[in-house]
C-alpha cells in the first residue's frame, strides 16, 4: 500500500502531526533531518531550521507536504518516519 497524507492536523516546533489514508493519526518529527541537512548553507532545508519557515507547510496534491513547492517529502518515506498516536 502506498501511504499518502489526507491531512495536516497540527505544527510544533519541526513536528507535524498527519492523517493518513489509512485512517491513522501519525506524528512526523523532522528535527534531525532539517538538523542533518541545514549545515549546508545552500541548502533547501536551511530554510526548514526556521519555525516561521516550517510552519508555513501545506499538503499539496499528490499527498505529501510542501513548503511552498521548493521542497517536499516522498510520502511513503514520510511514513515510514512516522510515529502512530492513535
Amino acid at each position: 500500500m502506498i501511504h499518502f497524507i489526507t491531512e495536516i492536523i497540527g505544527v510544533e516546533k519541526q513536528t507535524i502531526i498527519c492523517k493518513f489514508n489509512n485512517g491513522e493519526l501519525r506524528r512526523i518529527n523532522l528535527e534531525s533531518t532539517v538538523k542533518k541537512f541545514s549545515v549546508h548553507s545552500n541548502s533547501f532545508l536551511n530554510k526548514l531550521s526556521d519555525e516561521i519557515n516550517f510552519k508555513n507547510v501545506k499538503l499539496d496534491s499528490y499527498g505529501t507536504l510542501s513548503w511552498n513547492h521548493e521542497i517536499d517529502f516522498c510520502q511513503d518515506v514520510l511514513y515510514s518516519m512516522s510515529t502512530s498516536i492513535n
